[in-house]
């Protein structure tokens, strides 16, 4: 629909389902040779259908009722045949278009069920599979959700569109991919007082509803209505669609969708009216892991990947600008602890390095970030730019040095995004000279505004979640590199104390080698 109605609140109203089909709805499909053996299908005497289109005929305009009630289709607006799920063809609205019969099939104030197979060629966007039309929107939606990617069976509680708010929403927990065939089964039971949505024969939704109004006007496949006008064009094939006058079950669910009904049924049923034990408040905390970059490059808000140059004996994560050299020398030193720097010769002016960050540096309009480097010069001239520049050469933010010396220097700049920068996640940091010669590099660094506006701190977004969740602990795990002082028994090697990872960053030894697992960041980058 135009205008997105909202998720439901809670999930299913009566229980939560674990199923052992559970992830397979969203994630694989039914393969055809279990959904087409009759001998593994589930066993159920299905109700016959008000309306049925098998959408065999491969040709023409028009897909037969096979269910007797004569409510033929016409296909309209670029709607043509496509691959078929089973029998001979399908609906491809994959381009555009739909099918539709005067009048609807069913009465949508009572009980009813419509069900059919679905296959993407897009997830963009809301898209619906079948509907009813009312005068302003559809009486129902079978449907692909934008605001949560998901399928879900919808209906609104009135027919108009300002009734979008309260809209009963019975949606899949997960997202499905393009290209495979979902069985989905939407099912009002006005006895109940709720509406589900069955995927692949699995309950994935239940939410309470009692709007029960009915639709009058057009039975439509492969679109929706809204505000009157003709929405939710549907991406996908479309086959096999049936419309039954009474709520399905769960056994016919399995049935349609041609698995074994004990596949389809609850592992796990939560009863939320009965609750257990009290959980003390106590237990609720975060534990950190450093694995794939949850500090460096995680929570971590420095954007400089390798910015010491202790990571490895190359420039790791550093490449040259124009026809500048680098390599990394042990023999000029920012101190004991940061015992390689980066020697790069300037060939011509503006010959300089480039940092690529974790997957790229990110980029936002009116953001201020702060720079800061160490440098030394053997000809003590010149100057240097520092930019965050685009991967198309664009500079998105720049400042300059103040005249380099012999001997190691700090210099701090502040780089100020314009308000029309993009956001985009792939710039880079460039450092270039103004002057050709040799300099060295070390501690190269930079940092977007971070949480609670820290020096050396940590990202906003991530710390802001962590801190919304309100956690009584904060547990690092054992297996700690830098718990002793004295070479390991299987290595040899001599591990940093404790005290030497809390020091200023500048002073800190960087480590190589395995995994290390430390309460401050490391500046070994």
């Amino acid at each position: 629909m135009t205008q997105p109605t909202p998720a439901p609140a809670s999930g299913p109203s009566r229980r939560a389902i674990v199923t052992a089909l559970g992830a397979l709805p969203l994630a694989g499909a039914i393969g055809p040779a279990l959904a087409d053996s009759p001998a593994r299908a589930a066993e159920s005497a299905l109700p016959a259908p008000v309306a049925h289109w098998a959408f065999d005929e491969g040709a023409g305009a028009t897909a037969a009722d096979s269910s007797g009630h004569g409510r033929a289709l016409t296909l309209a607006d670029g709607a043509k045949w496509g691959a078929a799920k089973s029998g001979a063809a399908a609906l491809d609205v994959s381009a555009g278009g739909n099918a539709s019969a005067a009048g609807p099939v069913v009465d949508t104030s009572k009980s009813f069920s419509v069900a059919a197979w679905v296959r993407l060629t897009g997830t963009a966007g809301y898209q619906t599979f079948v509907s009813v039309d009312g005068l302003a929107v559809s009486g129902f939606y079978l449907q692909l959700r934008d605001d949560t990617g998901a399928f879900a069976f919808t209906r609104l509680p009135s027919d108009s569109t300002s009734a979008n708010g309260g809209a009963g929403v019975a949606g899949a927990a997960s997202a499905p991919v393009t290209g495979v065939w979902y069985h989905l089964l939407g099912v009002d039971d006005t006895t109940a007082g709720v509406i589900r949505l069955y995927v692949n024969g699995v309950l994935e939704g239940e939410v309470p509803y009692a709007g029960g109004w009915r639709a009058t006007g057009a039975t439509a496949v492969g679109r929706g209505l809204f505000g009157g006008a003709r929405v939710d064009q549907a991406r996908a094939l479309i086959d096999d669609v049936q419309v039954f006058d009474t709520a399905l079950t769960a056994t016919d669910a399995a049935a349609l969708a041609g698995v074994p009904v004990d596949s389809t049924r609850p592992l796990l049923t939560v009863d939320t009216t009965r609750p257990g034990p009290r959980v003390s408040t106590e237990l609720g905390g975060i534990f950190f892991e450093d694995i794939n970059h949850s500090g460096e490059g995680g929570l971590y808000a420095e954007l400089v990947n390798n910015r010491s140059f202790m990571a490895a004996a190359t420039p790791l994560h550093w490449s040259a600008t124009g026809a500048a050299t680098l390599a990394v020398d042990t023999a000029q030193p920012l101190n004991s602890a940061l015992s390689q720097s980066l020697r790069v010769t300037a060939k011509a002016a503006g010959d300089g390095v480039a940092n690529e960050g974790y997957w790229g540096i990110p980029v936002r309009p009116s953001t201020t970030y702060h720079a800061s480097l160490y440098v030394k010069s053997a000809e003590s001239k010149g100057k240097l730019t520092v930019a965050i520049t685009g991967a198309d050469g664009t500079v998105h933010a720049t400042g300059t040095t103040g005249p380099l010396t012999g001997s190691w220097r700090k210099y701090e700049l502040t780089l100020r995004t314009a308000s029309g920068a993009p956001t985009t996640a792939n710039a880079r940091l460039v450092v270039t000279a103004s002057v050709p010669g040799t300099l060295w590099l070390s501690q190269v660094s930079l940092f977007p505004p971070t949480y609670k506006s820290r020096r050396n701190g940590l990202r906003v977004d991530l710390m802001e979640k962590l801190a919304a969740l309100e956690p009584k602990f904060l547990r690092f795990p054992g297996g700690n590199s830098k718990a002793t002082s004295s070479p390991t028994a299987s290595t040899g090697r001599r591990r940093s104390a404790p005290s030497s990872s809390a020091r200023a960053t500048t002073t800190r030894p960087g480590a190589t080698g395995p995994r290390t697992v430390s309460a401050c960041p490391n500046t070994s980058r």
